[in-house]
């Protein structure tokens, strides 16, 4: 039950909803085209561009007007020259599929331009207006995705680059948390998952929610008043990019301690500890004070202890909490 409740969120349920409608929407709106009375492309380019994830949606609609546009004057071309057939089924999927390639277009749109060149080629019909009923139906299918995604409906680009922010700071804390966890019990090889997870954080992904939010504040005229909100968050996301690779330097101060038969500092474990709650938590006051408790933890470890793991370990810790500050003053910024 638990599972799907995370599986069908408020998001998950809105955007399933949109999808349906949309598709109902559009079948109603093109069978209004006259001598169009079966237009069962038209839901599916809706479903097809509300598919994507939430901020790239009108741009996936775009996207398969295009191919459907491409394909359509491939295959038309192609029944015009030398008519119907399997070779010439092949010529058509193949040219398009050629002209997408060359103009740098997404596997959406290459995609969508073979399956319409190769739906004009297998069904022409003398007389046959099936090549212009496609497009209408892909305007229309994709003309409703548009409306629903950038104008009605469209994403919080605030809460697409908090979503990525919260990830990344979750995945980072629970690092943290594994390497004092190992430093506690002398465990190098719990210190070397730690690494390893700190390396599988794809930072970029918070860089591409930024650009992306910002795509959003700029099209969609619901979110136009967020682009300043947007700001504080260009330094947010550099400093936590600068604590993941210091949380690195932290892992490997660890490892060299744990390669050793020295026992940590509780200060230093603290210190982690302390860069952990840090990180999970939301409120500024709690973040701040949690920052401070890292920092004299730190301060304390390499005071007691001298060696190069140590100092490498308190160094990046201190780093870290100076990244946190960054964060601190983005989030209150935003809040202003």
């Amino acid at each position: 039950m638990s599972r799907a409740r995370r599986r069908f969120g408020r998001d998950v349920a809105l955007r399933l909803t949109q999808s349906a409608l949309a598709a109902g929407i559009a079948w109603v709106l093109a069978r209004q085209l006259p001598g169009h009375s079966q237009p069962f492309f038209a839901p599916i380019a809706a479903l097809i561009a509300l598919g994507a994830e939430p901020g790239r949606r009108g741009r996936q609609a775009l996207r398969v007007l295009a191919g459907v546009t491409v394909g359509i004057g491939a295959g038309g071309i192609v029944v015009a020259l030398v008519g119907r057939g399997t070779a010439q089924i092949v010529v058509a999927a193949g040219a398009a599929l050629v002209l997408t390639t060359a103009w740098g277009a997404s596997s959406v749109t290459s995609t969508q331009a073979a399956i319409s060149a190769v739906l004009v080629v297998a069904l022409h019909r003398p007389g046959s207006n099936l090549a212009v009923q496609r497009l209408l139906d892909s305007f229309v299918g994709g003309g409703v995705a548009i409306l629903l995604a950038q104008v009605l409906f469209p994403i919080d680009p605030v809460l697409l680059v908090r979503r990525e922010s919260d990830n990344l700071r979750h995945d980072l804390a629970a690092a943290l948390e594994t390497i004092a966890v190992a430093l506690t019990r002398h465990e190098r090889e719990r210190a070397v998952q730690a690494l390893g997870r700190i390396d599988a954080i794809d930072t970029r992904r918070l860089d591409e929610a930024l650009v992306l939010a910002r795509d959003v504040a700029r099209r969609a005229p619901r979110r136009r008043g967020a682009r300043r909100r947007l700001d504080p968050l260009s330094p947010l996301a550099a400093a936590l990019e600068a604590a993941v690779a210091d949380a690195r330097a932290v892992a490997t101060g660890a490892l060299r301690v744990l390669s050793t038969d020295r026992v940590a500092p509780p200060a230093a474990v603290e210190a982690v500890v302390a860069l952990a709650d840090a990180l999970r938590a939301r409120d500024p006051a709690i973040v701040r004070r949690a920052v401070e408790r890292a920092r004299a933890a730190a301060r304390a470890a390499r005071a007691a202890d001298d060696s190069l793991g140590i100092a490498v370990l308190t160094h990046a810790a201190l780093s870290i909490a100076d990244q946190l500050d960054v964060v601190i003053a983005a989030r209150e910024r935003q809040a202003r």
